[in-house]
């Protein structure tokens, strides 16, 4: 069944939980304390204007199963924080239907999530402007849609996935750190920019941009 977080206070995990792939998980107010749990949905929406934090624990997770349609659901992202090391994982495996990650437009680098695709041969799109940390595509063989998209951490394309062309641009905005991009030989047909100063970027092997694609320097070190 579908569960709610609807107002102040806190909730903690004492244990794994799971609701089944069909189900949504709903936070729009509120502490979520996953301590070293794995909590499991067919879909989270975390899109709310008020007060609300997710701490992740040591290897804590949030684990999104649903497939087909918006599965994740941050649209406003408007007092939300979160604490630890963020770990999103979309689990769908199988070819059926488009996925739909829409982390909204408002994250900053201090509340941007990291994004773990980790197996499906579907689609999977991220919503036009969305801003992510982390994006891992390892062990996803499917299609990855373009859009606009700002990155505050490493991308990482899997070698037998499909990454679509397109004039949407994947802006690397981090201004301490490196950005890593591995590319794993697949072209990446559409517009890049690095525009955070005082971060690095990093290609972690020879890397190809479409023929028809600009690289924007705007920032600082590659």
């Amino acid at each position: 069944f579908p569960v709610t977080i609807p107002s102040s206070g806190t909730r903690s995990l004492s244990s794994n939980v799971t609701l089944a792939s069909t189900r949504t998980l709903t936070h729009s107010a509120g502490s979520l304390l996953l301590n070293t749990r794995t909590l499991s949905c067919g879909s989270f929406v975390g899109s709310s204007t008020t007060t609300r934090s997710i701490t992740f624990g040591t290897g804590a997770k949030i684990v999104v199963t649903g497939s087909g349609g918006t599965i994740f659901n941050m649209t406003n992202t408007t007092g939300f924080t979160y604490s630890g090391t963020s770990r999103i994982e979309f689990s769908y495996s199988g070819s059926t239907g488009s996925r739909t990650i829409t982390p909204g437009t408002g994250p900053t680098e201090a509340t941007s999530l990291n994004f773990y695709i980790t197996a499906g041969s579907d689609t999977v799109t991220i919503t036009t402007g969305g801003v992510v940390n982390l994006l891992n595509f390892t062990g996803f063989s499917g299609t990855w849609t373009n859009n606009d998209l700002t990155l505050y951490g490493d991308l990482t394309v899997s070698s037998g996935m499909t990454v679509s062309a397109g004039t949407g641009i994947s802006t690397f905005a981090a201004t301490s750190g490196t950005q890593t991009i591995t590319a794993a030989g697949k072209t990446l047909d559409f517009p890049v920019t690095f525009s955070g100063v005082g971060g690095t970027r990093r290609f972690a092997a020879a890397t190809t941009i479409g023929t028809t694609r600009t690289l924007s320097l705007t920032g600082e070190i590659f």
